[in-house]
């Protein structure tokens, strides 16, 4: 990060990653493999939608929300919806925190 100009680093959530050979011409491509086991899927669901992941949720999400607003124009955040997109989504919590706010 330099000068704040990023979310928050949190703690466990660096990705995991794979090495698999593609059937196209067999060359070896490095995969994310985040969802690689029901343990990290159940790790997502409690980060996301539980009480005991909300502090993880308030530093990542309230930076999100911060950046998102002071982008859009000041009159238009209330009265207008704006499309949103939001890469790697997991499993849904800041796309619907947007949607709610």
């Amino acid at each position: 990060r330099k000068g704040g100009d990023g979310p928050p680093p949190v703690k466990g959530s660096e990705s995991r990653s794979s090495r698999w050979h593609s059937p196209l011409g067999g060359a070896e491509v490095k995969l994310n493999t985040s969802y690689d086991s029901a343990a990290q899927i159940i790790a997502h669901i409690i980060r996301d939608w539980t009480i005991e992941g909300s502090q993880i949720r308030l530093s990542l999400y309230s930076w999100c929300m911060k950046e998102l607003l002071c982008r859009l124009p000041r009159k238009a955040r209330k009265q207008q919806r704006y499309p949103v997109l939001v890469p790697g989504a997991g499993l849904g919590r800041l796309a619907h925190e947007l949607s709610m706010a």
